[in-house]
Order: C-alpha cells, then structure tokens, then sequence
C-alpha cells in the first residue's frame, strides 16, 4: 500500500509539477478579475475565446455564460476532466494536448492566456503563426506583457492586445 501511495504522489507531482518544463503551470484566474475583463469587452455570441492552458475551465465557464462560444487546451488530464464537468452543460470543449502544438480554432475572436514571463517571448511566435488563419486575434495577457509591445487596452490585471 504505502508503494501505491507514493507512486501515486509522484504521478500527481509530475503531472501538476512536471508541466512548467512545457508551459505555464496551473494557477486560476480571479474570478472577480476576469469578470470585469469579459464586462469591459462586452464578450457575448459573436466571440469565439480559446484558453490556452484552459485548467478547470473556469475561464471558458464564464465566457460561455455571457453566451460567447468556448474551446480550451490543456495538458494535464486531470483539469481536462474538471473543465469537462464544468463546461457539459454549455457547447465548450477542452482538448488534452500541448498548447503549443494547438492549432487555433477557425473563427476565433479572444485568446486567454495566464503565461509567465520566461514563456511570453514564445507565446508571441506563436499566435503570430496562428493568425494567419484566424484572422485578427484580440489577446488577453493577465499580469505579463509582450516585450516590445504596447497593450491596445488595460483592463485591470489584464493586458489586452491586438494580433
């Protein structure tokens, strides 16, 4: 049993832990922040927002609520599974896999990212990439900036940018 147990804290540990070799690590939005964010923004129908790093699908959960249509993508298969249960009762979806790897959705109006400073530099790379076939991305950065890139707007702790 106590083999089990351990094993069983170093799975969690890599799967929680491990991940900040790819990517951002899990930590949730504020949920009174992203609130007033999709509030200034007016998010409604006609969006499409992506998380990218979509977690517990929190983030998607609100924006599905203001009626915007949701997708997410997310490496550890526990979140997937609790963004799963949070968004079953609206039209969103979280994909297990590497955001970086992702392809954004056509359509996709708003991309969410909770990033860290270290990986900012490759998050720009990467939406460059992927609006060619999105079109223009609006861009939420809560609390970190694009070097050498000014904000269009910001709304709280969040920067907001145009791709």
């Amino acid at each position: 049993m106590t083999v089990f147990l351990w094993l069983l804290v170093i799975s969690l540990g890599v799967v929680f832990f491990g991940v900040v070799l790819i990517g951002p690590p899990f930590v949730p939005a504020l949920r009174r922040d992203t609130e007033a964010l999709f509030e200034a923004l007016n998010l409604g129908d006609r969006d499409l927002l992506v998380d990218l790093g979509a977690g517990d699908g929190r983030v998607l959960q609100l924006a599905a609520e203001r009626g915007a249509k949701v997708s997410g993508v997310e490496i550890n298969p526990f979140l997937v599974f609790a963004a799963w249960v949070r968004l079953r009762r609206f039209k969103g979806s979280v994909v297990l896999g590497d955001m970086w790897k992702y392809r954004l959705p056509e359509g996709t109006t708003h991309v969410f990212a909770f990033s860290a400073e270290v990986f900012m530099n490759k998050l720009e790379r990467y939406l460059t990439t992927q609006r060619s076939h999105t079109g223009e991305l609006t861009v939420l950065c809560y609390g970190f900036r694009f070097r050498g890139r000014e904000p269009e707007k910001v709304i709280g702790a969040f920067n907001c940018y145009r791709f």
